[in-house]
């Protein structure tokens, strides 16, 4: 069994991970959304987001390489992205990353943890289900990095203190 490891972003080649959240948006997100909306995520718009908010992104390495990332971007109890290479999706990089992220929440001093999948991604809805998340809400919101509206579900689990 391969040794799966999670650091902070800041030890880590942004342009690196750009490629992997690349790979998992085009693999995951990109079928379900508006064609007209590809052109504005590219490896450099996940490069980006990585030098900017470094300090709330988790990396997870399996046997020496990154395998996917996961972030509160504004340092609260809101996961903002979780991106798994598709070379390594079903080997618990997921699982591993949000239970990393939810013990951050929790230190922050926050009960709750929440998100908001693409109702459409089955994949990433039926994973935070498993993981004791529960929906609060389905709608439809506008989408302020794609510019559309999707249909959203947003999930709430409780921390246990």
């Amino acid at each position: 069994m391969l040794e799966l490891t999670i650091r902070n972003a800041h030890f880590c080649d942004a342009a690196e991970v750009g490629v992997i959240g690349y790979a998992s948006w085009r693999k995951g997100i990109a079928p379900l959304v508006p064609s007209e909306t590809h052109a504005l995520v590219s490896e450099a718009t996940f490069a980006d987001f990585i030098r900017e908010y470094w300090k709330q992104i988790l990396i997870a390495e399996l046997a020496g390489r990154i395998a996917g990332i996961a972030a509160t971007e504004e340092g609260d109890n809101y996961i903002s992205d979780l991106w798994v290479s598709p070379l390594y999706e079903g080997l618990g990089v997921g699982t591993t990353l949000i239970t990393a992220l939810e013990r951050r929440v929790s230190d922050r001093g926050f009960d709750t943890v929440e998100i908001e999948v693409m109702t459409a991604n089955r994949r990433a809805l039926d994973l935070y289900l498993n993981l004791g998340y529960v929906i609060t809400w389905q709608d439809e919101r506008m989408d302020t990095v794609l510019q559309a509206p999707l249909h959203k579900t947003a999930l709430q689990k409780k921390l246990r203190r």
